[in-house]
């Protein structure tokens, strides 16, 4: 008798943790599709779309762009900072580290943009430490 209510409890959980897992998948997708709507794309129009806007970005950004025309471009974010002196970093979706998708923008000693850098979803590379609110200027 012990055993079932051990199995049916064990199988409760699992329930669960599944349906906690698909409500998170969807609010990510919900999230994702506004935020190509509010830049006028579809999610499924570039590379690496569980990671959007990522490779939105990734496609639209060129080296050579200047500071103003990267800011046209990557908008509707939650929160930017300047990180030393010459970069900026960007989160999207939430402003807690683990929830939010973040990626830098590094520029030259021009102010041109010269690559974009992103994280993993299963490691926090990028740090605000050291960095200050607000876009370059």
């Amino acid at each position: 008798m012990n055993k079932i209510r051990l199995l049916y409890l064990f199988t409760l959980v699992i329930l669960l943790v599944l349906i906690m897992q698909l409500v998170s998948i969807r609010q990510k997708n919900k999230q994702q599709d506004g935020l190509a709507q509010r830049l006028g794309v579809a999610v499924e129009d570039y590379p690496y779309t569980d990671s959007f806007p990522g490779g939105y970005f990734y496609t639209v950004l060129q080296p050579g762009m200047s500071k103003d025309e990267v800011h046209s471009i990557v908008v509707a974010y939650e929160q930017a900072f300047t990180c030393y002196g010459l970069d900026e970093l960007y989160y999207y979706y939430s402003m807690d580290d683990t929830d939010a998708f973040r990626f830098m923008v590094l520029y030259d000693n021009q102010g041109n943009f010269f690559r974009m850098e992103g994280e993993d979803d299963d490691s926090s590379t990028l740090s605000k430490e050291g960095c200050t609110l607000g876009l370059l200027e």
